[in-house]
């Protein structure tokens, strides 16, 4: 579980955690109060640019944090795009989506491997490879696709 709002509320959630049969609490070295109702200014912002963008239908499902199933079209895109900045993310059921849905294999693309991490500790989830450099994509691309890898 992870909790996210004003500092000084968040560290009163992490000093009584352990006393409310939490195994620890730690917290997360983060810039916002990302998935909660302090980024309601950036999600209205936002609102405006996403409103402009150009989006495609999608040509594979997209799960979305908000609802943690796949968005059928450009609208529920949009919304969920401008709802997942204060929504929750709903990781352990979009993993148990997947999984359910038959997806063995998935790939973290970007800096770290957090969401690696996490899905290790998460039942049912795929398996997850990170690349988190451009050159690491193509071989976890092979990686996602196959299962093996050339080293």
């Amino acid at each position: 579980m992870v909790v996210s709002g004003k500092a000084a509320a968040v560290e009163e959630v992490a000093r009584v955690a352990p006393d409310r049969g939490a195994k620890r609490a730690i917290e997360l070295t983060v810039s916002g109060a990302f998935h909660s109702n302090l980024m309601a200014p950036a999600a209205q912002q936002m609102q405006t640019l996403i409103a402009e963008a150009e989006l495609r239908t999608p040509q594979v499902p997209v799960i979305t944090n908000v609802s943690a199933r796949p968005a059928e079209d450009v609208g529920q895109l949009r919304e969920h795009l401008i709802a997942q900045i204060t929504s929750p993310v709903r990781w352990t059921e979009t993993m148990g989506y997947l999984a359910g849905d038959g997806v063995e294999r998935a790939l973290e693309v970007g800096p770290g491997a957090v969401l690696k991490g996490m899905a290790r500790r998460t039942k049912p989830a795929p398996e997850v490879q990170a690349a988190g450099k451009v050159e690491e994509i193509p071989v976890a691309v092979a990686w996602a696709q196959t299962g093996e890898t050339d080293g």
